[in-house]
């Protein structure tokens, strides 16, 4: 026997060899649900939670290069992203590229397509938010907008993209109306515009699970699940998110915890623990940690959590019903990135827009939550004043000259 191994001994070794590595690939394929060996490359920060699903984007729709980010169809993007887009506006939709007039543009970047500026696995040309084109690709539509606006002409197409200026997909703040509308506004609004929810009663059962959640409370599941707390349960191979998935920072003694509904949601806790204590427990990045040093929480903790503000009422605000009242959205995705998209939802509530839009502006304050007054002033509401009182606008004449007066005052002020 030990003649007859030692014979074949490179042939029992092959063997051993390809029953290893096809135990490694059926155990990845059939039996682990963790299969990023077979990715070709890292994806984004907004869909790695779903990466094992590759039919998600890769579907059965008939596409040449099928198993690579061009021959992912838009339609694929569209069933996750489509209500979001149609919800807030979307500023370069499909059917104004295919208009005879737009269509030249197309020929130097091909916005028909979702993964013309959103490509997968290539680490190595994402940019936030999951972009992969340059930052001055908004040139290749504008070149002359440097041109016809005065306030732009000193400023280079790769600012284009700055916080509180232009989103590809939905400008609406950044309309001169808006933000005439909204010029000379105080830091902190007179009244703050509440949101009375349409129903705010305890549930009555206080053993429920996120399947007989989804029974009563089938719009927020389905909220819940566009969002980045709730998005692998849209899937039905996938478990529910952990932190230990998370690509932010998390704390390690909740790395194991499953995201849904009941972990925010414990009958036993008062009122209040989904909206703060809930996200601390698991959230660990400098943002949260700041929290507690910020006016925000002091509210916050003055009402001992009845009213004020906290990480819900920014990411997870009170949102209108289609039939009157209001209702906590669930889709946290939806006031998190770009920030500027919680201007009108969130901030706009109490604070003044110019205030709100310097604050989002400012990257180093946003990580100290808040917790001092804006230092960067976003030029924005005044280039649409002074193009308005070009035209002989004169209530935005009034409104500046009045701000003047304000400033000089607390100059006078300071010095005596």
């Amino acid at each position: 026997m030990l003649k007859w191994i030692l014979k074949h001994k490179f042939f029992l070794l092959w063997l051993l060899l390809t029953a290893a590595i096809g135990g490694y690939y059926y155990q990845l394929f059939f039996m682990s649900e963790d299969k990023t060996a077979l990715l070709p490359g890292l994806t984004t920060d907004g869909h790695h939670q779903i990466e094992m699903q590759c039919s998600a984007c890769h579907t059965e729709e008939e596409k040449e290069n099928v198993f690579t980010s061009s021959g992912v169809p838009s339609s694929a993007c569209i069933s996750c992203h489509g209500e979001a887009l149609a919800k807030f506006s979307d500023s370069h939709p499909v059917r104004k590229f295919k208009n005879p007039e737009n269509i030249i543009f197309t020929s130097e970047i091909d916005a028909l397509k979702c993964v013309t500026c959103h490509v997968e696995h290539n680490q190595k040309v994402t940019a936030p938010m999951g972009v992969t084109v340059p930052q001055d690709f908004c040139a290749h539509c504008h070149e002359v907008t440097l041109e016809n606006l005065d306030s732009h002409k000193d400023l280079s197409y790769d600012t284009c993209h700055t916080a509180g200026c232009h989103n590809y997909h939905d400008n609406t703040d950044l309309a001169p109306s808006f933000l005439l509308k909204h010029y000379g506004e105080p830091k902190l609004l007179p009244e703050f515009k509440e949101r009375p929810l349409s129903s705010d009663q305890p549930c009555p059962d206080p053993w429920a699970s996120a399947e007989s959640c989804a029974s009563c409370h089938s719009d927020h599941m389905h909220e819940f699940q566009k969002g980045k707390h709730g998005m692998r349960l849209a899937f039905d191979n996938l478990s529910p998110m952990r932190p230990e998935l998370a690509r932010a920072p998390m704390k390690k003694s909740a790395a194991h915890l499953n995201m849904d509904c009941t972990s925010c949601h414990q009958p036993e806790k008062p009122q209040g623990f989904a909206a703060y204590n809930a996200c601390i427990q698991c959230h660990d990045d400098t943002h949260t940690r700041n929290y507690t040093d910020s006016k925000h929480f002091t509210l916050w903790d003055a009402s001992k959590g009845v009213s004020g503000v906290s990480c819900a009422t920014c990411h997870m605000p009170k949102v209108e019903n289609e039939g009157g009242g209001y209702h906590v959205s669930h889709d946290n995705s939806a006031n998190l990135k770009p920030n500027e998209k919680m201007l009108r939802s969130v901030c706009t509530d109490c604070h003044g827009l110019q205030f709100s839009m310097n604050a989002l502006a400012d990257p180093e304050l946003i990580e100290a939550n808040f917790s001092r007054n804006p230092t960067v002033a976003h030029p924005g509401i005044e280039w649409s004043a002074n193009a308005a009182i070009k035209r002989g606008n004169k209530d935005a004449k009034k409104i500046r000259d009045y701000l003047q007066s304000l400033s000089k005052e607390n100059e006078n002020n300071k010095e005596n």
